[in-house]
């Protein structure tokens, strides 16, 4: 996917125009939000690092038809509260009063069972139909297909009030991504 750079930005009267449709990447810190970016383009192209936090401003990117939106990390971040929480209250802003947002991608760690934070997203997307949901398994490399397999049944059984329902997506090795789509 030809993805290009747009902007960096928290306020809204910094965000694009809205022009097209966007797609949102979400999920906790350091859950793999901008390795993600950088396998849909083939290219490095957002800054990826090991410390939660690093992704501080919602990064624009622009795609032939659409526009993706990295969203900054919830949860643990090495960043002070206050810069945290101003980050929370302009994604909140962004998701709820964004017009053009049409479709959320929710990254979730297949070793960790969805958090509080994961779970409030999914249950604020289901109350958000017109926002569709999808959601990415990550640091599937780091597990055996059976580990794989074994988290995927506890993250499912997590996510059952939610009416999660599977859409199976290939994805060139050595990252094997899962989709799900939810309702």
């Amino acid at each position: 996917m030809d993805l290009t750079y747009l902007v960096s930005a928290l306020e809204p009267e910094s965000w694009p125009k809205p022009k097209l449709p966007e797609i949102a990447v979400a999920g906790r810190s350091n859950v793999g939000k901008s390795t993600f970016l950088n396998l849909l383009a083939g290219k490095k192209l957002a800054k990826v690092s090991s410390i939660p936090g690093k992704t501080q401003r919602m990064q624009f990117f622009q795609a032939e038809n659409c526009v993706i939106v990295d969203l900054p990390g919830y949860g643990y971040a090495k960043a002070p509260a206050a810069l945290q929480a101003e980050w929370s209250e302009k994604v909140h802003a962004y998701l709820e009063e964004r017009i053009v947002l049409k479709k959320l991608i929710l990254l979730l760690d297949i070793r960790r069972i969805p958090t509080t934070d994961d779970l409030q997203f999914v249950e604020w997307a289901s109350r958000n139909p017109s926002k569709e949901l999808l959601l990415v398994w990550t640091k599937t490399d780091l597990l055996s297909k059976t580990e794989c397999e074994r988290q995927e049944k506890k993250i499912l059984e997590a996510l059952l009030p939610y009416h999660v329902t599977e859409i199976p997506l290939s994805v060139p090795a050595p990252r094997r991504v899962v989709w799900k789509r939810v309702w």
